[in-house]
């Protein structure tokens, strides 16, 4: 009996690890009516670092094709409301498709069609960085053989010219190309019009009884011609594909439940693990243009490049399932670092569009850091430590006005609003009456040492110093030496004991700005805090007056007239990155009870936590309500790394 109960709770256990288990956790169904998804509420699915996208369809009107596709490469244009819709007769009467059974697994979205006769199933993954597959398998339901008559239809809505070469179809844009192949070639009759067509197969197919047929549509999408010379191929094993899939879908989902984390047992926490995962995984787009490395965007539905701030989080997150891309994504940060050390706040598929008016707070040593800790890949952290070293040193070099050794968040053109933006906070109330002071003829600072971004550079220093061990290069005690001074100036300058929090300072004259803000715990999350100051701040974020609110964690205290919950951005609505610093800060001085509660109270209140809506920017710390772009991804980081601990 003993051994049955162990072999059951093994099957239970591994159960879990399958994707089978986390069916729908996202609401996939919309209608792609408009003509673009930039600030729509549309969730998609992509995967494999493709640069297009997909839904399953709402409307009985889209029915039996997959809603999209959507381009990213087009700023998230809607190419078509359903580009490949398939159409049946079955013994010579059209088969009726009525509302599907319609499922999103991690990695794969599915639809299954049924009446007496037949069964429809279509299968959609993506199998490279270029193409999705469409697997469509009829199987007859009855006991006499059927016949089946198979077309397919399209109809484009954006400006493009439809043509049918080398038995694809090939819709061409300005830039950018988008190829359908069909199966059966040789045997399809095509009919193109000028933002439509048709593709019709020439034979009527036999199914006998209780047996099915399967075939496959490839879908590929190029950014430009280049793209489609290098990268085309057709698929020859396609249903391999759909086994490695389900195995490399099933491999993630095993990695990150494995972290375990506090509560690994429950449902709830490991559907939001996996949510974040598919968050990340669709926002993954891979090398293109000029961005040399794979990446993730932080949302699909607002944003088009890599940044930085949100990279460096992306990174520690996929370091949990799939450290490759958590590389990638600091690689292609790094590809564009400047002569100087510099690294550019984002960057995109055209480099003219990179903006150096700004960097972003220094946490990519923490993010080399993090993927090392799980790969123990000395190559990679030799590769990345000359760059961190340049990084770190460019702070000091172009962001510390007075060279005292406490750092400002600044600018490269002089302006206030890029200033802001470096620090990631754009609009905090901590900047509104700052001003800036000129370094040199390409730098400029904040007038205000901002605690989070020395706390930040402390944290690099005593990285850097085990990264220089690891790597017998010398230096190494030098940043230990340095992160011990930058300590005791955070604690002394920054720290107000009246209040028992910390806060920026002022360059002239070193007075505090006494707003407090999410900043103000960034010294435990980095550990420059003593027990004494942790225990004052964690009291502070325990008050529900200030931050222990309906949701907690607001970016600014709601107890002040400046709280803004639901239009603030930065001057009152919940981060999960700022969450995450918290959590993270409060299990660094043994507040484990209280990271607890406030985690879970923040699970519990926030939308989409215990549903299937997708993640957000932030939300309402006084309604849970999501605010900001939908899907997004260092939200999604945040909560993987909070709920792996």
């Amino acid at each position: 009996m003993l051994l049955i109960i162990m072999v059951l709770l093994d099957f239970k256990v591994q159960a879990q690890y399958k994707r089978d288990n986390y069916v729908n956790i996202l609401d996939l169904r919309s209608s792609l009516l408009q003509t673009n998804v930039i600030s729509s509420s549309t969730t998609l699915f992509s995967d494999m670092g493709a640069w297009h996208a997909y839904s399953l369809p709402e409307r009985q009107e889209d029915y039996g094709g997959f809603n999209g596709p959507v381009l990213f490469n087009r700023k998230g244009d809607v190419v078509s409301e359903s580009v490949a819709k398939i159409a049946l007769q079955i013994n010579n009467t059209p088969f009726v498709f009525n509302q599907p059974i319609a499922s999103f697994l991690p990695g794969m979205a599915m639809m299954k069609y049924t009446n007496d006769e037949i069964t429809l199933e279509q299968s959609l993954i993506f199998s490279d960085k270029r193409s999705a597959l469409v697997r469509n398998t009829i199987k007859n339901n009855s006991s006499v053989p059927v016949s089946v008559k198979v077309s397919w239809s399209g109809k484009v809505k954006v400006e493009s010219r439809l043509a049918h070469e080398n038995e694809q179809i090939k819709i061409s844009f300005p830039k950018g190309i988008y190829l359908m192949d069909f199966p059966w070639k040789n045997r399809l009759d095509v009919v193109i019009n000028k933002n439509s067509y048709q593709v019709v197969c020439k034979d009527e197919i036999t199914i006998h009884p209780h047996s099915s047929i399967t075939f496959y549509i490839q879908h590929s999408n190029f950014i430009n011609e280049n793209d489609y010379t290098v990268n085309y191929h057709h698929e020859e094993k396609a249903e391999q594909k759909f086994i490695d899939n389900q195995v490399r879908w099933n491999g993630y989902i095993s990695k990150a439940l494995a972290n375990g984390g506090r509560w690994p047992n429950d449902p709830l926490i490991r559907n939001l693990k996996v949510k974040s995962m598919i968050t990340l995984m669709t926002n993954w787009r891979s090398a293109a243009g000029d961005l040399k490395h794979d990446g993730i965007f932080p949302s699909y539905s607002t944003f088009d490049g890599f940044w930085a701030w949100d990279s460096w989080k992306h990174a520690a997150a996929c370091a949990l399932f799939f450290p490759e891309l958590g590389k990638n994504n600091i690689r292609a940060m790094f590809d564009y670092q400047d002569k100087d050390g510099m690294i550019a706040d984002c960057v995109f598929l055209n480099s003219k569009d990179n903006n150096y008016r700004d960097s972003k707070p220094p946490l990519a040593a923490w993010a080399v850091w993090e993927v090392y800790k799980k790969t123990g890949d000395l190559l990679f952290l030799k590769e990345m430590f000359p760059k961190l070293v340049r990084y770190h040193h460019w702070w000091y070099k172009n962001r510390d006005h007075d060279q005292n050794g406490l750092c400002e968040f600044g600018s490269t053109d002089g302006s206030r609003e890029a200033a802001a933006w470096e620090s990631g906070m754009d609009n905090a109330v901590r900047y509104d009456d700052a001003l800036m002071l000129k370094n040199n003829n390409k730098a400029w600072s904040l007038n205000q040492e901002s605690v989070d971004l020395n706390s930040f550079l402390y944290l690099e220093k005593l990285l850097l110093a085990k990264m220089s061990a690891l790597l017998s290069i010398q230096g190494s005690e030098d940043y230990f030496k340095d992160a011990r001074r930058l300590k005791k100036m955070v604690n002394t300058l920054m720290y107000d004991k009246v209040t028992g929090y910390y806060y920026d300072i002022k360059v002239a004259g070193k007075s505090k700005i006494l707003l407090e803000g999410t900043e103000g715990w960034h010294p435990l999350w980095t550990r420059i805090a003593s027990l004494d100051q942790a225990s004052a701040v964690a009291k502070v974020m325990a008050d529900t007056t200030r931050f222990n609110t309906y949701v907690p964690f607001p970016t600014f205290p709601a107890n002040q007239s400046k709280f803004d919950p639901a239009h603030g951005y930065w001057r009152g609505p919940v981060w999960l990155d700022q969450v995450m610093f918290g959590i993270e800060g409060l299990r660094n001085y043994h507040q484990d009870k209280l990271a607890d509660q406030l985690l879970m109270k923040f699970i519990n209140h926030a939308e989409g936590m215990r549903d299937n809506k997708p993640i957000h920017e932030n939300y309402n710390p006084l309604t849970g309500d999501s605010l900001g772009a939908m899907n997004f991804s260092w939200s999604a980081a945040a909560l993987l790394r909070l709920l792996c601990e």
